[in-house]
C-alpha cells in the first residue's frame, strides 16, 4: 500500500501520509518484520511508526480478537486530528469475515461484514482495496517488482480465519472461480438492506431511549419478537458494547422484561451487565464490589481520588456545606452507610427510604461516597447530610464529588 500511495503522491504533491506498523510480539520473527517495514519506509522517505502491543492475555474472545482489539487501540492512539486511516483489507478478507459471521449465526449487521468506510473514534477508517481480490493485488506487486514478507502465523489453521483461508476458499474457488466476486454482491445487498432496516428501527428505538442511556420497556411488548430484538440490539450498540448472541438477546427479553415481579433482576455478560429497575433497563460496566472498603482521607486539603473510576472528592467554595471535622476526628469514606441516619427533626430515618424518595437505583447507592468522621455518618455526598447533634455549632466547609456519570454532586436532600 505504501508504494501505491507514494505513486499517487508523486502526482499530487499536497498529499501527506505516514505509516504505522503494529508489532504483535507473537512470532519469533516479529522484530525482523518491524525492521523490514521501517526500511521500506526509509526507502520512500515516509515517516514510520513502530508500535508494539502487550503480549497476549487469555480472554473469552480468543487470541485473534485480542490482537484485533489491541491493534486498533494502538492505531487510534497514534492517529492525528483529521488523518484518515487506510488499511489494505481486500476482497478475500471480506469473504473470510462473512463466513466467520455466518459460522457465529450473526444477523444482518454481522453479515454486512467490513464497511468500505467507517468512523474510528474522531477519525475516518477507509479500506480502498476492499473490492480487489488478493490475487489481483499479488499480480500488481509482481509487475511492480516489489518484495514482501509473509507472516508465518497466517499459515496456522488452528485460527478460524486461516482455516477458511487455506482449507475452505481454495476448494470453493477451484469449483466456482467467480465465487468471491459474486459473494461481494451478496454482502453489498445485505449491507444496503441493513442500512434501510436500521434507519426504520432507529426511529422506533429513539422513542424508548432515555436521556440517561436507559431503555424504557413499559410497552415494548406491543412489538413482535423480531422488532423487540432489533430495539435491544440498537440499544446495546448505542452503548458501544459487544453484541450478545441471538440466544442472549432473547434472555434479556424473557428474564428482564417479561418478569415484572422480579426484584431488580439482572443479567451479566463479559464486560457489562443489564439491570432492570422499575420500568427501565440499564447497561452498566461490571465493577468490583466496594461495600466493605474504607478510605482514610488524611490530608483533606488535597483532592481524593476514588476507586473504580468513581471520580474525585475535593474541598472548594461551592460544594456541599458540611460541618468541619475536629482535629481528633478521622475523615473516612465508605460506600455502605448505616441502615439509619438522623433527619432534620433529629429522628432516625431509614436511609433506604431516602434513596427511594430520591429514586436512586440500587446499584448507584453502592457507588455514592459516604463521609464519616470516625464512626459517625456525616453525609452521602451530594445527596443527604446527617442532622446529628454532635455536628451542631461547628464551622463549615464545602465538599464536591466530581465523576463522569453525574458530573458535580452538590444538592442535599434534607
Amino acid at each position: 500500500m505504501i508504494t501505491s500511495i507514494y505513486s499517487f503522491k508523486k502526482k499530487n504533491h499536497t498529499i501527506k501520509f505516514r505509516a504505522i506498523h503494529i508489532n504483535h510480539n507473537y512470532d519469533k520473527n516479529s522484530n525482523q518484520w518491524s525492521i523490514f517495514c521501517k526500511n521500506i519506509c526509509e526507502k520512500y522517505d515516509v515517516e514510520c511508526i513502530i508500535q508494539s502491543i502487550p503480549n497476549y492475555k487469555k480472554n473469552v474472545y480468543g487470541i485473534e480478537a485480542y490482537f484485533r482489539i489491541e491493534r486498533y487501540k494502538a492505531i487510534q492512539k497514534n492517529l492525528l486530528k483529521s488523518e484518515i486511516l487506510l488499511t489494505a483489507h481486500h476482497l478475500n478478507d471480506q469473504l473470510e469475515t462473512f463466513l466467520l459471521a455466518l459460522k457465529r449465526g450473526s444477523g444482518p449487521t454481522g453479515l454486512s461484514s467490513m464497511p468500505y468506510i467507517k468512523k474510528i473514534g474522531a477519525n475516518i477508517h477507509c479500506r480502498p482495496l476492499l473490492y480487489v481480490t488478493k490475487q489481483e493485488i499479488k499480480n500488481w506487486a509482481i509487475n511492480q517488482k516489489l518484495s514482501w514478507l509473509s507472516d508465518s502465523s497466517n499459515q496456522n489453521i488452528k485460527f478460524d480465519r486461516n482455516f477458511i483461508r487455506h482449507q475452505i476458499l481454495p476448494k470453493i474457488e477451484k469449483k466456482w472461480p467467480f465465487f468471491i466476486k459474486n459473494s461481494m454482491r451478496s454482502i453489498k445487498l445485505i449491507n444496503e438492506e441493513n442500512i434501510i432496516l436500521n434507519q426504520f428501527t432507529y426511529k422506533i428505538f429513539n422513542k424508548y431511549l432515555c436521556s440517561n442511556g436507559s431503555l424504557n420497556i413499559i410497552d415494548i411488548n406491543r412489538y413482535n419478537e423480531t422488532m423487540r430484538n432489533l430495539i435491544l440490539r440498537h440499544w446495546i450498540k448505542f452503548h458501544h458494547q459487544e453484541m450478545p448472541s441471538y440466544h442472549k438477546i432473547n434472555m434479556i427479553y424473557n428474564e428482564l422484561i417479561l418478569m415484572p415481579n422480579s426484584i431488580n433482576p439482572k443479567l451479566q455478560f463479559h464486560k457489562f451487565e443489564i439491570i432492570r429497575y422499575k420500568t427501565f433497563i440499564y447497561i452498566l460496566p461490571i465493577m468490583k464490589k466496594i461495600n466493605n472498603l474504607i478510605i482514610f482521607w488524611k490530608n483533606y486539603n488535597k483532592p481524593l481520588i476514588l476507586p473504580n473510576q468513581l471520580g474525585i472528592i475535593q474541598s472548594n467554595l461551592y460544594g456541599n456545606n458540611l460541618p468541619i471535622p475536629h482535629s481528633n476526628e478521622i475523615v473516612n469514606i465508605r460506600f455502605q452507610a448505616d441502615k439509619k441516619c438522623i433527619n432534620q427533626n433529629h429522628k432516625f430515618i431509614e436511609i433506604k427510604k431516602i434513596w427511594q424518595k430520591m429514586r436512586i437505583p440500587p446499584w448507584e447507592r453502592k457507588r455514592i461516597p459516604m463521609i464519616y468522621y470516625n464512626n459517625h455518618f456525616i453525609t452521602a455526598l451530594g445527596y443527604y447530610t446527617s442532622h446529628s447533634k454532635i455536628l451542631l455549632n461547628r464551622k463549615k466547609w464545602c465538599l464536591s464529588w466530581y465523576n463522569h456519570i453525574n458530573h458535580i454532586h452538590g444538592n442535599n436532600y434534607n
